[in-house]
């Protein structure tokens, strides 16, 4: 009795992981590719959902979340005032991939590179050894609090000598090493 109800669960459970394989291989996920024109130096590949900022040709800059809308056509959304613009491949001058860290990180930046600067000047003058240590301090707070923003928006792509594509598949996540099969000249 033990032997059977055993089996009928082991039976239960991978027909249950083999209907949630079957289901995962019908989703078709979208990515917006940028991949460089000339040798294959570097490629960045966005999910759907990802948070970007773009810059178009004509200045206008948005920030907002990917939504793939056909094969030349995405929008970003901003969640925070719920402002949707469309942009077209053609259209893009620059992509920047925001993220949470680095935007943190580039808004501590400046109260912590002051603070290190201010007790740089406190050390000043209370000894040779502490003289030297204290403009260390003071220029790697200045220059902690010039750098730190700069992060803020992430990593710059311009898109001069990279392409755009816009990509769908059905069944798997789309990596790095599947772009040199998917678009080997460019």
């Amino acid at each position: 009795m033990f032997k059977s109800k055993l089996l009928l669960l082991v039976f239960l459970y991978t027909c249950g992981f083999a209907h949630a394989q079957m289901q995962n291989d019908s989703i078709i996920r979208k990515y917006l590719i940028c991949k460089s024109t000339s040798f294959n130096f570097y490629s960045k590949i966005f999910v759907e959902g990802k948070r970007l900022l773009a810059v178009s040709n004509d200045g206008k800059k948005c920030r907002g979340h990917l939504k793939i809308i056909n094969d030349t056509l995405f929008s970003l959304t901003n969640s925070w005032n719920f402002k949707c613009d469309t942009f077209n491949i053609n259209q893009i001058r620059k992509l920047k991939n925001p993220n949470l860290l680095l935007t943190g990180l580039g808004i501590i930046s400046i109260p912590y590179g002051l603070w290190v600067a201010h007790d740089g000047y406190t050390m000043l003058g209370t000894g040779l050894i502490w003289d030297f240590l204290g403009k260390i301090w003071i220029i790697g707070g200045v220059s902690y609090c010039i750098v730190g923003p700069l992060v803020i928006n992430g990593p710059k792509i311009d898109l001069t000598f990279y392409n755009l594509k816009i990509h769908q598949s059905k069944g798997y996540k789309l990596k790095k090493k599947h772009l040199k099969y998917l678009y080997p000249n460019n």
